[in-house]
């Protein structure tokens, strides 16, 4: 089980350079805010002020839910972090060599979507 768990991790550190390459560092600037948008979280201070929406008020289903709350991307979110660290943790190729590697990459492709 060591050596699975070994290979999950070094995977998931390949797919996030992969990820990164793949999209020339924006990947994970837009899942950040795609994180807080999953989440009904109000924004603090002057932000939250500025940038308050009909979603925000009184009479909507999260009252107190930030500007940039969006429903569906919660599950969206989900889906994609169970499934990468779930093909991660599954997959017994051995991604130490190059030709697993390219194998293992064309199933990143899938996670690359609802990213």
């Amino acid at each position: 089980a060591a050596r699975t768990d070994h290979r999950m991790w070094l995977g998931l550190r390949r797919y996030g350079a992969n990820l990164m390459a793949e999209t020339v560092g924006l990947a994970l600037p837009l899942m950040a805010v795609a994180l807080l948008a999953a989440l009904p979280l109000p924004l603090p201070g002057v932000l939250g002020s500025l940038l308050r929406s009909s979603r925000g008020r009184a009479g909507s289903i999260f009252p107190n839910a930030g500007p940039l709350y969006v429903p569906g991307l919660r599950a969206v979110t989900v889906a994609y972090l169970a499934y990468t660290i779930g093909f991660q943790y599954m997959a017994n190729l051995p991604i130490e060599k190059e030709l697993y590697l390219g194998v293992a990459a064309r199933f990143w492709m899938q996670s690359d979507v609802a990213s």
